[in-house]
């Protein structure tokens, strides 16, 4: 009986609006839990205000399935890339996340 309420909850709209209601609150950590689980290398992060600007070094196909993921995950936030730069066999992303304006 309550693995069956359990599934029941899981499927249903209220768990969905309180995942994303506590997805947005704490979006930030969704983007560095995100970048563990990919080949990424964290080479500087701030925030500003609403904005996290956050360099990685990667390779470019395991940028680009990060950047998938967060766009999947993450639909309310945007994605700006703001330079891409290159060192021997290092590629260098330059990336502004932010939650979408209401």
């Amino acid at each position: 009986m309550e693995t069956k309420t359990q599934h029941q909850f899981v499927e249903s709209d209220t768990y969905a609006l309180v995942q994303s209601l506590s997805g947005r609150e704490y979006w930030e950590d969704e983007v560095y839990q995100s970048i563990g689980r990919e080949p990424l290398v964290v080479t500087s992060s701030s925030k500003k205000g609403n904005i996290l600007d956050i360099t990685l070094v990667a390779s470019s196909q395991s940028f680009l399935k990060w950047l998938n993921t967060i766009q999947d995950t993450l639909a309310f936030c945007t994605v700006q890339i703001c330079s891409i730069d290159t060192q021997g066999n290092s590629i260098s992303f330059r990336c502004k996340i932010a939650p979408r304006e209401s």
